[in-house]
């Protein structure tokens, strides 16, 4: 629908949530920005990078057990009202776990990781779960960009206050820090949900699903199915930078504060950089196109990839990461996102909660399986090579996804010709 052809209600209820997303997306993103150093910092400081394979098995664990209970909730919860209860509900077992690794509680820091890896995921899928129920494709065009902008000065805020915390009050001090954020943005959505104009959607069931409904919706869908690879290629060869990244950055940087504030650092310029790329994605979407912009995406990280090989540095290894993640946070995620439009209502929700709740993690998970079968074989040194081939396996599975899509939005176009 055109803002030509809106009701003064409807652009009014459309302003407030753009206001409202952007604020959120500020916030979810300063709020992970504390998290994370921290709690990376912490955990190599008891494990080091070479139990992070493990970790990640357990995250992906988690990430299916989440997926199943989310999918339970989604269809019968207004979105804007679970990410208020999931935030909250994540505040409180952060306190839990500060409490447990203060008291030194066998596998508190593992906790603690996992929380890190689920806690983020899952409010951020319900962020776009949402913004795509809501917004048309014109819109959504424009619109996410600003989303992804907003999130990324969120983490560039909370990244360079991460490492000054870090130095004043501590490491594990930060996560109090952190506690009454996530209790305040719960109370802050609740607000949004009750002025937001959003009464609920016709879609919501009022029995819960069967347990494995959003898997059902996956296997039923050829273009879900798709998507769903593309992100395991893609996260598994994100997850291998990081390996990597975390091995070279412990060696380099032993000492844990100081580490923590070169970790936050290094996540200070992935920020800006997802921000410029943000600030340019509605430009670069309306003149490349979805198409374009999705395919190119690998072929830029495949260069960066590349560079790390031939000159094997800290430097290199930290442009690869920014090279990643900036990409990953920006005009990848709004691209992918806009994937998702031309879907149902509970491919949307559903369906997509297994696609990236579930999967980014799992991911993690085959690259974990993946990293400890190498070291276990002594052949290690083969880690960085799947890099590159992950790499260009997300760029065949982006052209397969890209034909589908281009094909549901022409048959979209010809049904409002009609």
């Amino acid at each position: 629908m055109s803002d030509i052809t809106l009701s003064s209600e409807e652009k009014r209820i459309r302003l407030i949530r753009v206001i409202g997303l952007c604020v959120l997306a500020f916030t979810l993103m300063l709020s992970y920005a504390l998290a994370r150093p921290a709690v990376e910092s912490i955990f190599l400081q008891q494990h080091s990078y070479k139990s992070l394979p493990i970790v990640w098995l357990f995250v992906a664990a988690g990430a299916l057990f989440t997926t199943l209970l989310y999918n339970q909730f989604a269809s019968r919860i207004e979105l804007v009202r679970l990410f208020a209860l999931i935030t909250t509900t994540s505040a409180l077992l952060l306190l839990g776990l500060i409490f447990a690794t203060k008291a030194q509680l066998p596998g508190s820091t593992y906790a603690l990781y996992i929380w890190k890896d689920l806690y983020i995921v899952v409010l951020v899928e319900t962020f776009w779960s949402f913004s795509n129920a809501v917004f048309p494709l014109n819109t959504a065009k424009w619109v996410y960009g600003t989303f992804c902008m907003m999130g990324s000065l969120g983490g560039i805020a909370g990244n360079l206050l991460v490492g000054r915390l870090a130095r004043s009050i501590g490491t594990n001090n930060v996560l109090w820090v952190l506690f009454p954020l996530l209790l305040l943005i719960g109370a802050g959505c609740f607000l949004f949900a009750k002025f937001a104009g959003y009464k609920g959607d016709a879609h919501y069931d009022k029995e819960p699903p069967n347990v494995t409904e959003g898997f059902q919706i996956v296997r039923k869908s050829r273009y879900l199915l798709l998507m769903l690879l593309v992100i395991v290629a893609t996260q598994i060869a994100i997850t291998l930078i990081d390996y990597q990244f975390n091995q070279v950055i412990q060696q380099a940087y032993p000492q844990k504060d100081l580490r923590t504030d070169v970790i936050g650092k290094v996540y200070t310029a992935i920020a800006i950089v997802a921000l410029v790329l943000e600030s340019s994605t509605g430009l670069i979407l309306r003149f490349l196109g979805v198409s374009a912009t999705f395919l190119l995406l690998p072929a830029l990280l495949g260069f960066a990839v590349g560079g790390a090989m031939l000159v094997p540095l800290f430097l290199t290894m930290a442009i690869a990461k920014v090279t990643s993640k900036s990409l990953d946070y920006s005009v990848f995620r709004a691209s992918k996102e806009l994937l998702y439009l031309p879907l149902g209502y509970k491919e949307k929700t559903q369906g997509k909660a297994v696609v990236d709740i579930m999967t980014y993690r799992v991911a993690k998970g085959l690259a974990s399986l993946l990293v400890l079968t190498f070291t276990t074989m002594g052949w290690a040194y083969l880690v960085p090579y799947f890099t590159p081939l992950m790499i260009g396996v997300w760029f065949v599975l982006a052209w397969l996804i890209i034909q589908r899509y281009t094909t549901l939005i022409q048959a979209e176009a010809n049904e409002v010709g009609d």
